[in-house]
């Protein structure tokens, strides 16, 4: 039996229409990663959901946080460059500025990155001697004078250095704090006996960063918070910072920074968006961005963990973090257009709970969201669905009543 043309016709539009209705009331969770704003100013938020996120796993992470009784001071989690989730969790506030700890050094980096893009720094390769000519350098051999910027970035500088098995009150063992503990930090890394070739072993050294923060100073002339300030804090919409001095005043770039949360989450948006901000703004080279975050040094005694400039990175995962004492992070997922943020205040000796946080609870929020299970709080997908059954209903009926000769507007009838 044959089918009128009209009613086929009425048939697939029906179909077609019916499959928009389907989509418009559940739309897909992920939206395109190009920013529809920029937070220089400040953030903009929306329900975890619009984004794509449980925020039933999210409660479930900040439920885990009060029943451990970890001492997690604040949680950001930004998707699609939107805040889904901020919490603070103890005496500290949106205004508050908290310390970064080493996160400090991934600034840092950043900071190196802009001298190399503005022309004071030709390239990583440089060597670090020929920075700090005034200087009379001891234990000076041909592995130190081949030591480059990117052995100080990638902390393979072949110094002898240990800042982690002793304890960071006892300057006799500890590195770290007999560099607080000596009248000028810079002298002293720069002193350090050699005990590896530069770019064989990975040792993690703070006094490598401090040696950064003052190349930058030497390399464009300028106090580097000011640098900071007029290249990365103000473009960014970053408030006040604090950075306190490491001895002989020095700005530390092993870990002297405080800043607030959602500044930290600025740093990690720029990150996220190769260095760029404000659309056509190049705070950092995409080449520079990509190449510090990415898996350069596997670590020594871990399949887990590789190092980049000062960025640390999680190689199952293709994520990098930034990375600092008492648990600081800012963790940075492209594959997923998020950034999240923890400060802490976890003591020593205690379980550092924001990788497991993240991993267990920030990405299946991501990964395990359906939009039947958790639909988006807009009445929008329910209006468009409404207003695709009301279009398909109209269509039908005009097209029926065209096959029963009803007349058309004007009168008439065929």
């Amino acid at each position: 039996m044959s089918v009128p043309g009209s009613i086929r016709e009425t048939a697939a539009f029906t179909l077609l229409l019916l499959a928009l209705c389907s989509w418009w009331a559940s739309p897909p969770a992920v939206v395109h990663c190009i920013p529809s704003y920029w937070p220089t100013v400040e953030w903009q938020y929306t329900t975890p959901e619009l984004q794509g996120v449980d925020s039933n796993h999210l409660q479930e992470m900040l439920d885990l946080v009060e029943v451990m009784e970890w001492a997690v001071d604040s949680v950001m989690v930004i998707r699609h460059g939107y805040v889904v989730l901020e919490e603070y969790l103890s005496t500290y506030t949106e205004n508050s500025l908290h310390t970064l700890q080493s996160v400090t050094k991934s600034i840092a980096s950043i900071l190196v990155g802009m001298a190399i893009n503005q022309g004071y720094i030709t390239d990583v390769s440089e060597r670090v001697v020929d920075f700090f000519p005034d200087l009379t350098i001891a234990n000076m051999d041909e592995r130190k004078e081949q030591l480059t910027l990117e052995h100080l970035l990638t902390m393979t500088t072949g110094f002898e250095w240990d800042e982690w098995t002793y304890g960071y009150d006892d300057p006799a063992n500890n590195n770290l704090a007999a560099m607080h503990a000596s009248p000028d930090a810079v002298q002293y890394v720069l002193d350090r006996p050699m005990a590896f070739e530069p770019g064989r072993v990975w040792v993690y050294c703070s006094g490598a960063s401090v040696l950064l923060g003052e190349i930058v100073e030497r390399a464009t002339g300028q106090d580097l918070n000011a640098f900071a300030r007029a290249n990365l804090f103000d473009p960014l919409g970053i408030g006040m910072v604090m950075w306190y001095r490491a001895p002989g005043g020095y700005y530390h770039t092993g870990g002297g920074l405080y800043m607030r949360s959602r500044d930290m989450a600025r740093i990690g948006y720029l990150m996220l968006n190769n260095g760029t901000w404000e659309d056509s703004q190049t705070v950092l080279s995409s080449e520079y961005a990509a190449t510090s975050t990415a898996n350069l040094v596997r670590l020594p005694n871990t399949f887990d963990y590789g190092y980049g400039f000062q960025w640390w990175y999680l190689i199952d995962y293709d994520i990098y973090y930034a990375n600092g004492h008492y648990d600081q992070k800012i963790f940075v997922d492209p594959s997923r257009d998020l950034v999240a943020v923890f400060t802490c205040s976890i003591a020593d000796g205690d379980y550092y709970p924001a990788n497991y946080l993240f991993l267990n609870y920030i990405l299946p929020a991501i990964d395990e969201y359906t939009p039947t299970s958790n639909p988006p709080t807009s009445p929008l997908p329910l209006v468009f669905a409404v207003a695709a059954v009301v279009t398909v209903i109209a269509v039908t009926g005009f097209f029926w009543l065209r096959r029963r000769g009803a007349p058309t507007s004007n009168g008439s009838s065929k």
